[in-house]
Formats: structure tokens, C-alpha cells, sequence
């Protein structure tokens, strides 16, 4: 994409606005992205119809696949507003590339997403999935634009169903007088409402596509400036050209004949425009002359004079249709057998609608559930895992190839590690004091650790214990031994020593039970307690 070669005038706009940028990119190039939705869609939309039995399944399988054949119309779209309008036959030369990429997240947990023709450049032109895609759109769906998104889907859905209803309704007028069908007749005919469905859809969709990349643009505009990348880009370009005709003549220009003539005349006028004093006649003349003064009076007694005037004394008189009236002035308490019974598709209309909500009522009931107990598992894992018998665990004796049991340590760890620090193993010594300090926070504490647990695995578990002391300690120790395992940087005589009386304060003096939380019947096998 290059901004340069951009067909429109890049500038920041409201989320609305960038909808309506859409909205002309569609009119610009409506030919060619309905005759490509046809070529695209016909096809399999004629398949439906002579697969299925009800109609309506065909165009149901139709909408359900809309983002794969809205994919050929957004591969137009971005390559027109950057000046180079891909042809037909291109098209649908790329449409077997297009068609694959995503198909199946398209097609099921983000088919019902209200913002998906904001999110289909994002997948589609910029290919990003998984968190990247995802960290993508948080970004473009701020300062309004998701919303605008959602309200487009809502709309464009309204509308695709009121374009049905029109149709249906402009069918129903130009029957001649001597049929006669009912209305009731008309829902019935599944065929019609396929054929208006597809039609509907043929109409908007390339502008619910357009209007989605036009938002796409408009955050691609405001967050990479756009906009300043192109006036820098003119500024270059006028400097580099500049630079070949820097040479300025020496000759001193002659004003021509017509140029004499027009500062010959803007002197003129401004000469004769400024007053003379002797143009000013004071008050004290006017009235010597016999003028009279305008007063706050008059000018009262002329206002009055005007607002009663015919101008003032209009009465806007407002027609009530006679229908409008009857209704307004009816009285509801009257028998209900003057009540006129509904017309019969108006039942059948009600009855199916009262079903289609009460089935995206559970749906969306559903949904809240599962997003409730996704949202809070570790909750409830926790507390089921607290309410359920306690079972023995085997006791965990490696941790990240380490043996932490306490029989593989040595009487004193503090005096062994400071002997292979004299000895100038420095990684032997520090990964003694991780490896007994791990082992006896394992057997003295409710540690959720694995044989796999890496080195922040562990850090965080320690600091789930809320114990200050400890997780400092642990921290400390956890950053050298890092440094001295994967860096091969050795810590200085200072830190080590530190590290030494760390250990001494915490796990030599007793200084574990002054903690607090401390089982004190902690077993000597190391067999963690139950979680």
C-alpha cells in the first residue's frame, strides 16, 4: 500500500464519515463489484435451490457463507483506492487463493461477529491470526470505530430484511385485480423470499463491505499517519526540485504593461479611499441644520409598530388525517366485539417471530453461562478442588531435571555451597542453594509445581504464598541463578555471600517457622499437601 498512489484525500475523519468514505468507494465501483458477486455466488445460490426442498434453506446456506464471498469484492476495493483496479478475470484468477485462508474460524466462532467487515482486511490483507490478529484489532477498534462497526452490521441486516419486505410488497401491487392471493399465500411461496433474500444481499453487500474497509483505512490513516507520510513525501519532491533550478537569473525582470497597469490602479484606489476630515459632520451640525435625531423612543415606538404588523399575527392551522382522529378519540372501553380481528398472516407472523426470539433468547442465555464459567474456572476449579476428598499425591522429587528430595542435600547447604564457590564452581554453588532452597519450600508448602515447571513457574508460586520475606529471597536467588545458567554470568563475591546468609536466615535458623503459615507436621519424604 503505498499513500501515495492513494485515489481519495487522506485526512483524519470520524468513524461515521470513514463508513460514508465507503459507502463511495461502492458507488465508484458498483459495476464491477456486483457483476463479481454474481460470477461468484449464482452459482452455488442455483445449486441450493435445487438441493433443498424449502428455498429458504438455499439462501439461509447462502448468508452462512457470506465472508468467503465477501473476500473478491474486498480484494477490489483495496487495490482500486490505491489507483490500480484489478479486472474481472484477475479476480476470480485469485479467488481459489482467497478462498481457503481462514475458512473454517470464518465460517463458525467468528461467523456471527457484529464487526466482521471491519475485521475482514485485518485477515485477509494483513493475514494476521491467533494473539497477533487479536492484539491487531483491540488496536483498530478504539476511539469508536468497533462500535460504528456494530451499528453498520445491525443496519445493513434491517435493511437486507426491509429491501425483502419491499420487494414482496412492490410484487403483491402489480398482480393484477384478477388474482387473488392472500397474504397469508405470499409467506408461503419459499422461492419468492430465496430470490428477494439473494437480491437484497446482491444490493447491499457490496457497500457493507465497502463501508467496513473504509473504517479499516480510516484508523490505518490516524494510527500510521498516512496523511503526514504523503505531505512529507510532496515536500521532497518539491526540494529535489528545486534543487535542479536553484540558479537564479542576475537580470533585473521588467514588469510588463498589463502588471504597470494594475498597481497604477490599486494605488489609485487606495488613495481615494481614505476620507478627509471635512466628510464628517458632527451631531451638533446635523441638528443646527434642522435634522432630526433618531432617539431611543422612536426606535421603541417602531419596533411596536412592526411586531404589529400582519407578518407577526400568522395562525398555523394543522390537519389531522379523519382515520387518525377516529383512533385518537375512539373510546378503548367499548365491547371487545368491535374490535376487528387481525388479518391471518399477521398471526402466523407473530407466532414465528414470538419463536425466533424465544430461541435467540436461550441462545444468548447459553452463551452468558458458558462465558461466565470460562471467565471464573480457575474460581471454581479452586473451589471445587477444595471441597473434594483429599488425595494423596506421589511426592514430587524433580523439579526442571532437579533432584530436590532431602536425602540429595548435604547436612549443611550454606557451608557446602560457599566450598564450591572457593573451588570456583560458581554454577554448582548457586544451583545448590536453588535447587535446597526449592526443595524445602516443596515439602513446607502447598506448591502447585510440576516436574516441567520452569523457573518463573516456580517464582510465581512462591509468590502465591503472600510471605514477603520468602518470595524476595526466592526472587533474588531466581534472577542469579538465571544469570549464571543461560548468561554464564557469575554473580560477584558479594551477591553470593548474600545469598548465603539468606539461606542461613531462612532454612538454617528457623527462620521459616517465624514466617508464619508453616505446617509444623510437614513431612521429612517431601510429599507436598494436597491443594
Amino acid at each position: 500500500m503505498n499513500p501515495a498512489n492513494i485515489v481519495f484525500r487522506l485526512r483524519s475523519r470520524d468513524p461515521h464519515e470513514a463508513v460514508d468514505l465507503g459507502f463511495k468507494f461502492a458507488r465508484r465501483w458498483w459495476p464491477l463489484l456486483v457483476k463479481l458477486w454474481i460470477c461468484v455466488t449464482l452459482l452455488p445460490f442455483i445449486l441450493g435451490l435445487l438441493i433443498f426442498d424449502n428455498s429458504v434453506w438455499a439462501l439461509v446456506l447462502l448468508w452462512w457463507w457470506l465472508p468467503i464471498w465477501e473476500r473478491p469484492q474486498l480484494y477490489v476495493l483495496s487495490r482500486a483506492v490505491f489507483g490500480e483496479v484489478p479486472s474481472l478475470k484477475q479476480t476470480l484468477r485469485a479467488f481459489p487463493g482467497m478462498l481457503w485462508k481462514q475458512i473454517l474460524p470464518s465460517l463458525t466462532w467468528r461467523r456471527l461477529s457484529p464487526s466482521r467487515s471491519f475485521d475482514l482486511p485485518v485477515q485477509q490483507l494483513e493475514g494476521l491470526t491467533g494473539r497477533p490478529r487479536t492484539m491487531r484489532l483491540s488496536v483498530l477498534h478504539r476511539d469508536g470505530a468497533g462500535s460504528v462497526a456494530f451499528w453498520l452490521t445491525i443496519v445493513g441486516a434491517s435493511v437486507a430484511i426491509l429491501l425483502m419486505c419491499g420487494q414482496v410488497l412492490l410484487l403483491y401491487m402489480l398482480l393484477p385485480d384478477t388474482v387473488t392471493l392472500s397474504w397469508k399465500t405470499l409467506f408461503d411461496i419459499d422461492l419468492l423470499w430465496a430470490v428477494t433474500g439473494y437480491l437484497s444481499l446482491s444490493l447491499l453487500g457490496p457497500f457493507y463491505v465497502a463501508g467496513g474497509f473504509g473504517l479499516y483505512l480510516n484508523r490505518r490513516v490516524l494510527l500510521e499517519g498516512w496523511d503526514l507520510e504523503l505531505v512529507f513525501r510532496q515536500l521532497a519532491e518539491r526540494c529535489s526540485r528545486g534543487g535542479e533550478h536553484s540558479a537564479v537569473s542576475t537580470k533585473p525582470s521588467r514588469m510588463s504593461s498589463g502588471g504597470m497597469a494594475a498597481l497604477m490602479l490599486a494605488i489609485c484606489l487606495f488613495a481615494s479611499g481614505y476620507p478627509d476630515l471635512s466628510w464628517a459632520e458632527t451631531g451638533t451640525d446635523a441638528a443646527d441644520d434642522g435634522q432630526e435625531l433618531y432617539t431611543p423612543e422612536k426606535a421603541q415606538d417602531d419596533i411596536q409598530q412592526i411586531l404589529s404588523g400582519p407578518e407577526f399575527r400568522r395562525k398555523d392551522v394543522t390537519r389531522v388525517p379523519k382515520l387518525w382522529k377516529d383512533w385518537l378519540e375512539s373510546d378503548t372501553g367499548n365491547d371487545e366485539g368491535d374490535i376487528a380481528a387481525p388479518p391471518d398472516w399477521i398471526l402466523w407472523l407473530g407466532q414465528n417471530l414470538a419463536k425466533v426470539f424465544q430461541a435467540a433468547a436461550w441462545i444468548a442465555i447459553i452463551l452468558v453461562i458458558l462465558y461466565v464459567l470460562y471467565r471464573h474456572r480457575d474460581a471454581l476449579l479452586a473451589a471445587v478442588s477444595r471441597g473434594s476428598v483429599v488425595r494423596a499425591r506421589p511426592a514430587l522429587t524433580r523439579v526442571m531435571n532437579m533432584d530436590i528430595r532431602e536425602i540429595s542435600l548435604p547436612e549443611s547447604v550454606s557451608k557446602a555451597a560457599q566450598t564450591l564457590w572457593q573451588q570456583k564452581k560458581c554454577r554448582e554453588a548457586i544451583a545448590l542453594l536453588y535447587r535446597a532452597s526449592l526443595s524445602r519450600l516443596v515439602n513446607r508448602f502447598p506448591l502447585r509445581l510440576s516436574p516441567g515447571a520452569t523457573e518463573g513457574d516456580c517464582l510465581q508460586e512462591v509468590r502465591r504464598l503472600n510471605k514477603e520475606e520468602i518470595s524476595s529471597y526466592f526472587a533474588k536467588l531466581t534472577r542469579s541463578w538465571q544469570a549464571v545458567a543461560y548468561a554464564h554470568h557469575i554473580p560477584s563475591q558479594t551477591d553470593f555471600q548474600e545469598l548465603c546468609q539468606g539461606w542461613v536466615s531462612l532454612f538454617e535458623s528457623g527462620g521459616l517457622e517465624n514466617v508464619g503459615g508453616v505446617d509444623s507436621k510437614a513431612p521429612e519424604t517431601g510429599e507436598p499437601h494436597a491443594s
